[in-house]
């Protein structure tokens, strides 16, 4: 069974070296869209790409940003040939004892090759004070390769709802880890990122008022600008709120409540 990564980049010269060498040993190839790099990003994928362990693994595509995260997603995973999608943001490593337990993982759950099989995984995110914190919630990470499964929602992109059309399908949640220190609020990127987001989900908003998600996320990512009117919006919102954001969103506001 083979996988493919599928990660787009943007000015990642931080951390892409340290994500695609977390996935090494598993990945098949690397698929990798950027979008827009200034910054030694292109330089750090070139130099992988003449390394052996790397060599011909490496698909570097570009693409121009439109302001659509599930646009650029999708046209990762439209070059992927990999059995499985395994998607990585840059700012995240898979946690070193887990690689390897991945595809011995697949071959012994995925009996069915008719059936479309997707996995839930752990994300654990550093803090800048060397805590681990672990989502309350396992995100949707690794799944099989099918014309039909793409990416929505322009921003907090997800394949949910293409996955609700499939039939023929089976979710495990499994306990492999994604480290991720991209909410390191002294990372040059982290409020323009947060910036990035808002606007976005501002547009999402403006397009469909009602739309759950999109309140849940603007509220979230509003929180690292002003913690008590993201409170607000919380309580605001979590009676409309489907499980598990209504769990999440109340353990938000108890979270962020102890902050102030």
């Amino acid at each position: 069974m083979s996988i493919s990564l599928c990660i787009i980049v943007k000015n990642e010269e931080r951390s892409l070296e340290r994500c695609l060498r977390s996935v090494l040993n598993v990945v098949d190839e690397f698929i990798i869209v950027d979008t827009g790099s200034t910054d030694q990003t292109l330089d750090i994928v070139d130099r992988l790409s003449g390394q052996p362990e790397f060599g011909s693994k490496i698909k570097l595509f570009h693409y121009e940003w439109c302001g659509d995260f599930a646009s650029a997603r999708n046209y990762a995973v439209e070059h992927a040939r990999g059995d499985f999608i395994l998607q990585l943001d840059a700012d995240e490593y898979l946690h070193p004892d887990d690689v390897e337990l991945i595809k011995p993982s697949l071959k012994k759950m995925c009996k069915d090759i008719r059936k479309v099989y997707f996995f839930y995984m752990k994300i654990i995110n550093e803090t800048i004070d060397g805590r681990l914190q672990t989502t309350p919630e396992s995100i949707l990470r690794l799944w099989s390769n099918r014309s039909k499964i793409r990416y929505s929602r322009k921003c907090h992109e997800s394949i949910d709802d293409s996955l609700k059309l499939v039939s023929n399908k089976q979710g495990f949640n499994i306990n492999f880890r994604i480290m991720h220190d991209g909410y390191d609020t002294t990372l040059p990127s982290f409020v323009d990122k947060r910036k990035r987001n808002i606007a976005l989900l501002n547009e999402m908003i403006a397009e469909d008022p009602y739309d759950q998600l999109s309140l849940y996320y603007f509220a979230r990512d509003y929180s690292y600008f002003d913690k008590s009117k993201s409170i607000n919006l919380l309580k605001r919102i979590e009676p409309l709120l489907d499980s598990p954001h209504k769990e999440n969103a109340r353990a938000l506001i108890k979270e962020y409540s102890k902050q102030l």
